[in-house]
């Protein structure tokens, strides 16, 4: 069963963002180097990197909710592969010249910099806590709150209740926001998404139903991109979906 959010192609690209590419193209200089010299030590990392790109393809061909970050636990096989490339190179320079070596250490090591200097600037994660501080602050009595991470939100929101969950599959989230839309009360509606924005089923529904209230994406340096949107729904207001659902 297909997963509802990845399919293969995304799972390994998600994988390769994950090391970042400089680190992936490494890897794959590793791979040949091992390859070349085949020890027991070498044979380990190259069946583990065997490991890491199968499970990236199964993954989600056999979990419905597969997320990248499943994947964590088996891209240390990737970074050994790119770190053994480093140290052949840095090897052979240094041959020529000690200063040469330490160089190309240093570039290698810059690689990923951009990546690194954006998680330090935005967490590499969605900012929730934000999003719940700003529905809290403009609260009502009666109101509700719907998220992709209710859990999350509750534990900066916690007098922001009821909270109802919405599904990862944007059909089933379409529905259940439509099922809260039915009653008269204000709903506050907090969604995360990645680069590619949210899926268009429900970019369409809020856009259309919902005010657009808020959007928290802080900038970076890498093509990564965490960013939370608050929209409201409001019973007695006409809402005009064509300027949000461009958002």
């Amino acid at each position: 069963m297909m997963s509802s959010g990845y399919d293969v192609t995304h799972s390994i690209l998600s994988t390769v963002n994950m090391v970042g590419w400089p680190v992936a193209l490494l890897a794959v200089l590793g791979i040949h180097l091992l390859w070349h010299e085949r020890t027991a030590q070498n044979w380990y990392w190259l069946t583990c990197a065997v490991g890491c790109a199968s499970t990236s393809i199964v993954f989600p061909l056999v979990l419905v909710a597969h997320v990248p970050a499943y994947m964590f636990p088996f891209v240390i096989s990737i970074l050994v592969l790119a770190a053994c490339a480093i140290g052949v190179i840095y090897e052979l320079l240094c041959q020529r010249s000690p200063w040469l070596g330490a160089i190309w250490v240093g570039l290698a090591c810059m690689g990923t910099l951009p990546s690194v200097a954006s998680h330090y600037k935005d967490g590499s994660r969605p900012d929730i806590r934000t999003a719940a501080n700003f529905v809290k602050s403009n609260w009502k009595p009666g109101d509700q709150v719907c998220s992709f991470s209710v859990g999350l939100f509750g534990q900066y929101a916690k007098e922001c209740v009821p909270a109802i969950p919405l599904s990862q599959s944007p059909s089933a989230a379409v529905r259940e926001l439509q099922e809260v839309a039915n009653g008269t009360t204000r709903v506050w509606i907090v969604v995360q998404s990645s680069r590619g924005g949210l899926e268009e089923p429900i970019r369409r529904w809020l856009g259309t139903h919902c005010s657009h209230e808020a959007k928290l994406l802080r900038k970076r340096y890498d093509y990564a991109e965490y960013a939370v949107d608050v929209y409201l729904y409001s019973p007695a207001a006409t809402h005009d979906g064509n300027a949000d659902s461009a958002n």
